[in-house]
């Protein structure tokens, strides 16, 4: 007997069996960037520093008191009085190594309220402000 030079079994494949792994691959990345998209933390204030000329790092850090311009003050994305703004601040300076609180006022807002603010925060014993504005773009 001889042998048969024909295949006996060719499996064809369709077209869209080669799509369907790249179309899942696509959907599973939008779900992450729509989940991931979501966990950004929100601010209080709709919140526009003044503009700098100086160019400098924005880090992610936690301790930032926002200022809208009515003078409003938010601490860590949550509304709060003068106050309590100071109590909150007394318990971050006992901390051992406390790090520096970022000051976001809005361009608008009055600077004595600014200042106020930033008088409070010395008198709470805190030794390091950052002040944060937004550079000019080019």
């Amino acid at each position: 007997m001889q042998p048969s030079l024909k295949p006996r079994h060719r499996y064809r494949q369709n077209e869209d069996d080669r799509v369907l792994p790249l179309v899942n691959v696509v959907f599973l990345l939008l779900i992450f960037f729509m989940i991931a998209g979501q966990m950004v933390q929100q601010e209080e204030f709709n919140v526009a520093p003044p503009l700098s000329e100086a160019e400098g790092i924005d880090r992610l850090r936690t301790g930032t008191i926002e200022i809208s311009v009515s003078g409003e003050i938010a601490f860590e994305g949550a509304r709060v009085s003068d106050d309590d703004l100071r109590r909150l601040i007394a318990e971050k300076a006992e901390e051992k190594a406390p790090p520096p609180l970022r000051v976001k006022a809005d361009g608008g807002a009055e600077a004595v309220r600014v200042i106020e603010v930033m008088a409070l925060l010395r008198d709470a014993g805190i030794k390091r402000i950052e002040l944060v504005a937004r550079q000019e773009p080019q």
